[in-house]
């Protein structure tokens, strides 16, 4: 017999399913949000995705980039980065790259591939230059190379403020280049209670094609 006295169980919450689970035009227009987030937004996930580059002995190569610029309209990211990289001399001998980005926050991984371009001397690399403050720009007046061998940490100290007029700030910019990588293919997956959600945008020819994938 069912004690009258016990306690019902309330049920367990509704989890509900965003507007984009199961619409994949939906889902394309909140992977492009939240990579325009990780612009903006120091603690977002997608501000520092990894960057993988085929090396030059043929191995595939990864470092963390920040990202600064995401145009929809066009499928490109744009990142800063020094000249002397090895990273650049990787993208010239094969422009093809891979951006990977997971939040646990949106339970969402963003797997894209695309082309890379170099963009050192335009006038939109001058205006971001420009518009970049002297603690961010120091950087790319050290001497020796990213990646170079060193005596010691401590064996370069960069200045501690860079004015348009010193050598050093000429320097610095010569050593400064855009990044841009066109996204010719988004792989997106969601992790659900309900269920998770895979599916594969591509632009053959820059058309959109778009199909779920089984998780």
């Amino acid at each position: 017999m069912t004690d009258a006295f016990e306690t019902v169980q309330p049920p367990p919450p509704l989890i509900e399913e965003p507007a984009f689970y199961n619409d994949l035009a939906a889902t394309l227009v909140h992977a492009w949000a939240l990579l325009e987030t990780g612009t903006k937004d120091r603690r977002s996930a997608f501000h520092a995705p990894v960057v993988a580059s085929i090396g030059l002995d043929g191995s595939p190569q990864q470092r963390t980039m920040i990202l600064r610029k995401v145009d929809v309209g066009n499928r490109q990211l744009r990142f800063n980065t020094d000249i002397r990289s090895t990273k650049l001399q990787e993208i010239k001998a094969s422009p093809a790259v891979s951006v990977l980005a997971y939040s646990v926050a949106d339970k969402v991984q963003l797997r894209m591939t695309g082309v890379a371009r170099l963009d050192p001397a335009s006038a939109l690399t001058d205006t971001v230059w420009t518009a970049m403050r002297d603690q961010s720009r120091v950087a790319y007046a050290q001497p020796a190379v990213p990646g170079a061998t060193i005596k010691a940490p401590a064996a370069y100290v960069p200045p501690l403020e860079l004015r348009t007029n010193e050598p050093a700030a000429m320097t610095a910019r010569e050593h400064f280049c855009l990044l841009h990588v066109e996204i010719t293919s988004l792989e997106w997956v969601y992790l659900h209670l309900h269920g998770n959600r895979r599916a594969h945008f591509f632009w053959p020819n820059g058309i959109l094609e778009s199909r779920w994938l089984a998780p």
